[in-house]
């Protein structure tokens, strides 16, 4: 076999060396693809191993940033609730950086708004600052800050239905929304987000336990609701509802925290229901709320932190006592009361500078004491103290220039000087006080009494100057007839310009 193959071989070369490859390819063919396919296996476990390498790496690090990122949001939420508005409500110095702060978190939060391991409690946190920087806002007096806030609040929180957190919520951005309008002097507006507020409280009043974490911040929001619309019956002159509205929030906080519970806002409305039962000739209501409100705050032992602080109450629960002696004649007792309030709004203003509520009662304190030193015959004593209580309400209206009850107490104050000024015969500050009176309008009550003193003013200034004090005298009664005085041609101050044809006019307009 062995020659023959040979023989066979040397015959044809051609074939059998094409045989003799092919056997070797077959051969062969086997080995170099197993070497190939291990070579391959080997090369995918590297790269498999290479690939799960770096998952774990990605996931780990994915893992670190959410632990970092939840360490942020932890961070500042605990910042957040540090500087929440009620413990720095009496630290002006520090409520721009707060402001600051709260600023820097919105941005933080409008980032990280649509991730999503975060988005949820980001969304909560959000709409939680901005209620807080529009409270703060509002503090600085930057109302239209305030304003953009709680309209993106708005937005976010939506018209919709909510849970219960988040409606109660949008009823306390209601609640101030209807607080800025109303220092603003837009009380339609400001029923309309009062309302809007007061119906979704009521609906979550129905539906949730009284005792409950909701049903007890849905009855303390019905209180601050109260509070408003009693501000505004007080706008309309509506005395019998302020009455009621102040005797609601009472109702609502002795329910909400107990009748005898130690809390600010418990003292504050029922200094607020004393005020209001003192103005409706309700005397002898009003009395024993009064005196138990200023005896519970002379023995208070609570912290001074938020706003009001006890002490500010104290002062005013003292000046509300006051004026029901004065009202009730018994001036010795209204004296006493009043210069301790006096001495505890000095103390307030000294620690607590930049804060309108204290200038704003202090110059009303001081008001009421410069009257009672006046029926005395004590008008040289009595006049710092009415220009102190004029500064105070300039300074307020400084920092607030819509704050209507600064307004309406500095004409009262400056009323008040006039009368002490006659009484010292003190023409030229006379002329000054009422030029200053007459640039606040107000018909009758400012501009028709700043003409009249103006009048008297001529009467003893030299007689160049007579014909310009007539003219700036007849120009304020203009304004007055026009806000709805009616002239009396028979009073003897007119004298002096009843032959004035523009007089005979305004005579004219004001019979109408």
């Amino acid at each position: 076999l062995w020659v023959r193959l040979r023989r066979f071989a040397g015959r044809h070369r051609a074939v059998t060396t094409a045989a003799a490859a092919a056997v070797v390819f077959l051969v062969t063919l086997p080995t170099v693809l197993w070497w190939q396919q291990r070579a391959a296996s080997v090369s995918l476990a590297a790269e498999v191993a290479r690939t799960d390498a770096a998952n774990r790496a990605l996931a780990a690090q994915v893992e670190r940033a959410d632990r970092s990122m939840d360490v942020t949001i932890d961070a500042i939420e605990r910042l957040l609730g540090s500087i929440a508005l009620p413990k720095l409500r009496n630290l002006p110095a520090v409520q721009s950086v707060a402001a600051e702060l709260l600023d820097d978190a919105l941005q933080l939060f409008d980032r990280l708004a649509d991730d999503r391991g975060h988005g949820r409690r980001v969304q909560h946190l959000r709409r939680r600052t901005l209620l807080d920087a529009a409270n703060l806002a509002t503090t600085l007096g930057h109302n239209d800050a305030a304003s953009a806030r709680l309209e993106r609040l708005r937005t976010l929180l939506g018209d919709g239905d909510l849970p219960d957190d988040l409606r109660v919520m949008r009823a306390r951005a209601n609640c101030l929304r209807a607080w800025i309008d109303y220092r603003r002097g837009r009380a339609e507006l400001a029923r309309t987000h009062l309302a809007a507020a007061r119906t979704e409280l009521l609906d979550l009043a129905t539906r949730t336990a009284a005792d409950s974490p909701i049903g007890l911040a849905t009855a303390q929001e019905l209180a601050d609701v109260a509070e408003l619309e009693c501000g505004l019956a007080g706008e309309l002159g509506d005395r019998p509802g302020m009455l009621r509205a102040a005797r609601h929030r009472l109702e609502l906080l002795e329910g909400a925290l107990g009748a005898n519970a130690a809390d600010v806002d418990l003292w504050s409305a029922r200094l607020s229901l004393g005020a209001n039962l003192r103005d409706a000739d309700r005397q002898a209501e009003a009395r024993p709320l009064l005196e138990r409100v200023v005896a519970d705050l002379e023995s208070c032992t609570l912290p001074e932190v938020g706003w009001p602080v006890p002490r500010l109450l104290l002062a005013m629960g003292r000046h509300e006592l006051a004026s029901l002696d004065f009202d009730q004649q018994r001036w010795d007792a209204s004296g006493a009361s009043l210069r301790a309030a006096l001495q505890g709004f000095d103390e307030l203003v000294r620690d607590y500078p930049e804060d309108p509520a204290c200038r704003r009662h202090r110059g009303r304190t001081a008001n009421l004491l410069a009257s009672l030193l006046s029926r005395a015959e004590r008008h040289e004593a009595a006049r710092p103290l009415l220009e102190q209580a004029i500064r105070d309400q300039r300074a307020v209206l400084e920092r607030d220039p819509a704050d209507r009850v600064a307004t309406r107490y500095l004409a009262q104050h400056h009323r008040t000087l006039l009368v002490n000024l006659r009484q010292l015969q003190d023409w030229p500050a006379l002329e000054a006080a009422a030029r200053a009176l007459g640039q606040l309008g107000g018909g009758d009550e400012n501009t028709g009494r700043a003409a009249r003193d103006l009048l008297r003013c001529a009467t003893h200034a030299a007689e160049a100057r007579r014909p310009a004090l007539h003219d700036e005298a007849l120009a304020l009664l203009a304004r007055a007839v026009d806000d709805g005085m009616r002239l009396d041609a028979a009073d003897p101050l007119y004298a002096a310009v009843a032959s004035d044809a523009r007089f005979q006019a305004l005579l004219a307009r004001s019979r109408r």
